[in-house]
């Protein structure tokens, strides 16, 4: 899949989904900057994800379910069950909310009120995940 097509494909997860898994992470202002990385991220570890794993979390899905399936089969290119993608789409929910919560503590122990990429990128770090290393 070409990249441009890779990146049309992302955009379609939009502003106010991020949004509303940043509140649930207990954030409270991200710098612009943190949406295309969020996208970057989530790509990757779509891509990485190995099984179907069920999720733990109950909470209300905060991505459009349709929106979500065709990323999903234009990041993997396999067909997947509709049971099987609200699984990966909790699943990449509730790890974006873990890296968002964990990301806005990096911010808060810098003392600032914005979370930027570098607070996201130094969880990815230290979680040995890198720039998206493979999981």
């Amino acid at each position: 899949m070409q990249r441009r097509q890779v990146r049309e494909t992302m955009d379609r997860l939009n502003k106010a989904g991020f949004q509303r898994l940043a509140r649930k992470a207990g954030v409270r202002r991200m710098s612009g900057l943190m949406y295309d990385e969020f996208r970057e991220y989530l790509r990757n570890f779509l891509v990485n994800q190995q099984g179907i794993v069920e999720s733990k979390g109950k909470h209300p899905l905060q991505f459009s379910r349709t929106r979500f399936a065709r990323v999903i089969r234009d990041t993997t290119q396999k067909p997947f069950t509709d049971s099987e993608v609200e699984v990966i789409q909790r699943n990449c929910e509730d790890h974006l909310i873990q890296l968002m919560h964990a990301a806005y503590q990096e911010t808060q122990k810098a003392k600032r009120i914005c979370m930027f990429p570098k607070d996201f990128l130094k969880v990815l770090n230290d979680r040995k995940l890198g720039k998206y290393a493979d999981e």
